[in-house]
């Protein structure tokens, strides 16, 4: 009689963030993509887990080929940390990439084939011009698709749509919710000085920032997550618990 098969817990045992934006040496400093992921070294600074412990790493990022020119992607950035001889894989899903590559590295963990896993997210698009870059994005569209009109902002807007006949909301209520979503992040990145943020709106009182808004979808637990579309430089490292002694 076979037995069912339950995941081990699993703990965050460092993280680490780099500031947001444009590293071209006017609104941050001049790095390449290579320069930028050797900088994810300093989340061992202090961890428990060390660079040779690491079983596997797992790595974010869209196109990184097309935007800065590097292939091999995850193991150059494994190596560029020291870390040499495990698993390296480039998880790629647009702009879940980092979301994509945070959940694969717990897995790893929770499942029991690896017990010290690195997840690594760094994005640089300023490599490419700003046609260029477009060109890239766009190339996320099915091909066949686009043909016929669809671009990321329409296909963010079925989803959209989708998710607000899931949860039965009526336009109204959508309104309200989604409205919701953006008060979050503001919230939290007026509270990150490495992020992205008008500086007159970290000025501003939380309870100016955040206007009340109705909503009679009383009925609904919403549990969400909300990241950057292009995270610079992101950076979990997860391990199973430590023993007790």
């Amino acid at each position: 009689m076979g037995t069912s098969f339950r995941s081990r817990p699993v703990y965050l045992a460092a993280s680490w963030m780099g500031p947001v934006g444009r590293y071209t040496g006017k609104d941050r400093e001049e790095l390449t993509f290579l320069e930028m992921a050797e900088q994810c070294g300093q989340v061992f600074a202090g961890s428990p887990v060390r660079r040779r412990h690491i079983d596997a790493v797992v790595v974010g990022s869209q196109n990184p080929a097309a935007f800065s020119g590097v292939d091999n992607t995850a193991a150059k950035m494994s190596g560029i940390l020291g870390i040499s001889g495990v698993k390296s894989v480039l998880i790629d899903t647009a702009s879940s990439s980092g979301a994509s590559a945070f959940e694969n590295a717990y897995l790893e963990v929770a499942s029991g084939r690896h017990d010290h896993v690195l997840a690594k997210a760094v994005q640089k698009m300023s490599d490419a011009s700003t046609l260029e870059a477009t060109r890239i994005i766009a190339g996320v569209i099915d091909r066949n698709e686009a043909e016929y009109g669809l671009t990321m902002p329409a296909c963010g807007a079925l989803v959209a749509r989708s998710l607000q006949l899931r949860l039965g909301l009526s336009d109204l209520e959508w309104s309200a919710y989604s409205a919701l979503l953006s008060q979050r992040s503001h919230r939290f990145s007026s509270q990150n000085p490495d992020a992205i943020c008008d500086s007159s709106y970290r000025s501003r009182r939380t309870s100016d920032r955040l206007p009340r808004v109705k909503t009679a979808a009383t009925g609904h637990h919403y549990v969400i997550t909300i990241t950057a579309p292009c995270p610079t430089v992101w950076l979990p490292l997860f391990s199973p618990p430590v023993p007790r002694r």
